[in-house]
C-alpha cells in the first residue's frame, strides 16, 4: 500500500449543514467538521477512508 497523500476534496466551496443525523457536514466537499481540522494531520489510509465515505455519501439518495 501506497504512502502517498491524497488530495484534499475541497472544493472551495464551504457550507456547513447538518445532516439527518445531526451531524454537520460541508456541501463542497461532504467531510465533517472533525474531518475538517483534522485531514492534515491523517495519515494516507485515514483519508484515503474518509475519501471512500464520501464517495457512498455523494451516491447516497439522502444526500441529494
Amino acid at each position: 500500500m501506497s504512502d502517498q497523500q491524497p488530495p484534499s476534496p475541497c472544493i472551495a466551496v464551504c457550507k456547513l449543514e447538518t445532516d439527518q443525523f445531526g451531524i454537520e457536514i460541508c456541501k463542497g466537499c461532504y467531510r465533517t467538521i472533525d474531518e475538517i481540522v483534522q485531514w492534515s494531520r491523517m495519515s494516507a489510509s485515514e483519508k484515503n477512508n474518509v475519501l471512500e465515505r464520501i464517495k457512498r455519501a455523494k451516491a447516497s439518495p439522502l444526500t441529494k
